[in-house]
Formats: structure tokens, sequence, C-alpha cells
């Protein structure tokens, strides 16, 4: 049996063989669960669990995709990744040795991110470090309820999974040796490739068409909001004078003006903004979903720093919980 699954959920074809291509040489320690309407080609470290193509009947979400992958997965670590981002040589022997000696349980490793051999500094949520491409045992995701939260539908999948190990005590910590590139950039949304989802509606073929993107981002910030919210940003708010200085402003979240306010003028200002300027107040159809958005995206930040240390004790991460 190999160590290690990497499950991947694709709809592209094209990028998805790329990235297998990039696992193959440690196809003796690594298996490929592919979840994909489209059958990759086939090798023999690679596993494809097929799926309803997009606008079919039964159509999965992506987090429903994901949890799919993995109870085929016979690996004992599960990693989770994307069909564009490329594993570097070495990787899986990097990726066993830090596994192993890391005792910390629940462990959630989170690998650097690299976009033109630059690596990218890592986004937060609450202050917490979060994995959107890692590696996790396949018995810590008892202790966690699972991969993904299955109440979301592709956006913040990766921060849940990551706030959920945080909060039973655990730990998620950068694998410094294990390198991902990705070939975009880590900052653009790609959504003009991603499938149409029909979500029970008769979908035209050009006219009308809707990403997940347009179905799935306000109702996933939704969910996001109403479980972690009432737990860690209190907590975030309590210690954000500290923390700040430790965000970078690169990320576009916070505007020039508002980079030395505190938390709660950040979080309102667009808020204000949009009931003081009419020609925004009366093109928002969904204001709440707007003012969520953002607050959301407020609490998702990246870290200045390459190395990362939780900021508050981990009995405040877990009290309550």
């Amino acid at each position: 049996m190999r160590p290690i699954s990497v499950v991947i959920s694709s709809l592209r074809p094209d990028r998805l063989e790329e990235t297998i291509d990039s696992t193959a040489m440690h196809s003796d320690l690594v298996e490929v669960v592919v979840v994909s309407p489209t059958p990759p080609k086939p090798r023999d470290f690679v596993k494809h669990v097929p799926v309803p193509k997009p606008g079919e009947t039964g159509e999965l979400t992506f987090a429903q995709k994901f949890n799919l992958g993995t109870r085929h997965a016979s690996g004992e670590y599960i990693v989770y990744t994307n069909d564009d981002f490329h594993f570097r040589s070495g990787w899986a022997t990097a990726l066993l040795k830090h596994m192993e000696q890391e005792k910390e349980r629940p462990y959630l490793a989170a690998f650097q991110m690299a976009v033109k051999e630059v690596i990218h500094t890592r986004y937060t949520a609450f202050g917490m470090l979060y994995a959107n491409i890692g590696c996790i045992r396949k018995e810590d995701l008892k202790i966690i309820g699972g991969l993904f939260d299955e109440r979301y539908f592709m956006y913040t999948t990766d921060i849940d999974v990551s706030l959920r190990v945080w909060s039973k005590g655990g730990k998620v910590a950068l694998c410094n040796d294990v390198v991902i590139d990705s070939d975009r950039d880590v900052d653009q949304v790609v959504i003009s490739e991603r499938s149409v989802f029909s979500k029970g509606d008769k979908m035209e073929a050009s006219v009308g068409k809707k990403t997940y993107r347009d179905f799935w981002f306000s109702h996933d910030h939704a969910v996001f909001f109403k479980i972690w919210f009432p737990r860690y940003f209190r907590l975030f708010l309590k210690n954000y004078k500290r923390i700040r200085p430790l965000l970078t402003h690169a990320d576009g979240v916070v505007p020039p003006k508002k980079q030395d306010a505190g938390l709660l003028k950040i979080m309102m200002w667009p808020v204000f903004n949009m009931y003081l300027n009419p020609r925004i107040f009366f093109a928002r159809k969904n204001k709440i979903d707007f003012i969520r958005n953002h607050w959301v995206r407020v609490v998702n930040r990246r870290w200045s720093r390459h190395d990362y240390q939780l900021p508050y004790a981990i009995s405040e991460v877990t009290k309550g919980i």
C-alpha cells in the first residue's frame, strides 16, 4: 500500500494530467485519487472515481467530491490539492519524514506555495494559519469530523478544516520542505473554466450560464460566518492590535487610509460607504451578503512573514468548544 493519497477534484483534463505527471516520480509512495467526470490517462498509481458531468442530475459539490475521493483513498496520509498545482521532485519523501516526526494530534501540514519560483506568504483566518493545500493523517480526520464540511459547497472549505484542527487542540504548521508550484497567480480568482452547477435549474449553454462562484460564494461565506465568527471573532478583536503588524497589506483587503485603523473601523467602512453612496446602495441587491462577504474577507488575511507562530495560547483557541 502506498502511504500517501493525493486527492484531486478536476474538471480540466489537460491541467489535471500535468499535475498527475508531477507526482509520477514518487509513484512508489503515492496514489492519486481523481474525482472527475472524465477519466485520466491510465497509470498504475492513479485511481479514478467517476462523478456526473456539470449540469447533470446528481452533480456533486466541490466539498462532496473531495470527501468521496477521501473515502476511496487507501493511504495513511491524505493530501488535498487542485488540478493546477505541481509537485517538485523529492516532495513525497520530505512529506513522509515531516509527518512521521510531528507528534501533535490532530495535525495538518500546510505546503509552501510558489508562483514563478517565488514562495508566497500564507493566509490566516482570525490570525490562525490555514492550509489551502495540505496533508493530514486519515486517522486525524476522525478527530475533526472528516475532511470537508458539506454544509459548504466550495469556498472556505480549506479554512474550515484548518480551524477544526485548531479547535480540537491540534496544530496547523508549515511543511517547509514541500513546495507546490502554481501555474497561475494565487491572487487571481479563476472562475471562467470552473463547472456550471445547476442547483436544480436548467441552464442554457451560453446565455445565463453561472459558475460555482456565482452560486456558492455568498452561501459558503454565510455558513462560515455562522460557524466561526461566534467562536473566534472576539479573540481576533481582542488581540488585533498585537496581530496587525504581522499581517501584510499586499492582499489588498485594507485600503491605504485604513491600514492603521482598528479592526472595527476596517470592518465597518464599506458598510457606511454603501449606505452613504446611493449608487452603491441601490446596486446591491443583497446587502447582507455584501457586508458578510467583506467581514469574512477581513478576518482572512495573509501573514507578512514566511514563518508562523500561533499568536494565541492554545487554551484560548479551544476554550468553549
